[in-house]
């Protein structure tokens, strides 16, 4: 199955139902794993869930990948809680690597909005990174879960399915 390890932004429901939406960010894309291997892939991400407390995040400021020149990728990105999140995203990459191998990407803060596949998301990338176009207001949210999912690729897109949730169990965070 192609899995990925993520936080979810609106915890209401989302861990409990198959989107499309992409209300996450991603911390660890593994791609294709057996499903026997699930289990120690849970095993080892509760050891990270109990490293660390619950965060406030904000998601707000533009960007795009690779470039703004030249997007396939506009994403937004985080501002408050950048710093725990990417500690998080860290250990869930050093704690999973041994037996899981390492990710080539770095970890990039951000949640994407849209993928550049034709003229009119070019143009509504355009218009969003030059600032005739508004950009989306903030969003303010609390982590306090990772979240196993699967990505099941389907004509209308990635359907992204929970498999387990992870508490965030450490140290106690002030509540936002």
């Amino acid at each position: 199955m192609r899995a990925f390890v993520a936080v979810d932004l609106d915890r209401a429901g989302a861990a409990e139902t198959a989107s499309r939406a992409p209300r996450h960010l991603t911390l660890r894309f593994f791609g294709d794993i057996a499903d026997e291997r699930v289990p120690r892939l849970v095993e080892l991400l509760g050891v990270v869930g109990g490293r660390h407390a619950p965060f406030a995040i904000s998601v707000e400021g533009l960007g795009a990948f690779p470039s703004a020149e030249h997007p396939r990728v506009v994403w937004v990105g985080v501002k408050e809680g950048r710093e725990e999140l990417e500690a998080l995203a860290d250990d869930v990459r050093a704690t999973l690597e041994p037996e899981f191998g390492g990710e080539a990407r770095p970890f990039v803060a951000h949640l994407t909005l849209f993928r550049v596949r034709g003229a009119s998301d070019r143009q509504a990338a355009r218009e969003l990174l030059e600032g005739t176009r508004p950009s989306p207001p903030a969003l303010r949210s609390w982590v306090d879960a990772l979240v196993l999912k699967e990505s099941l690729l389907e004509r209308e897109g990635a359907l992204h399915r929970p498999l387990a949730s992870i508490r965030l169990t450490g140290e106690t965070a002030s509540v936002p």
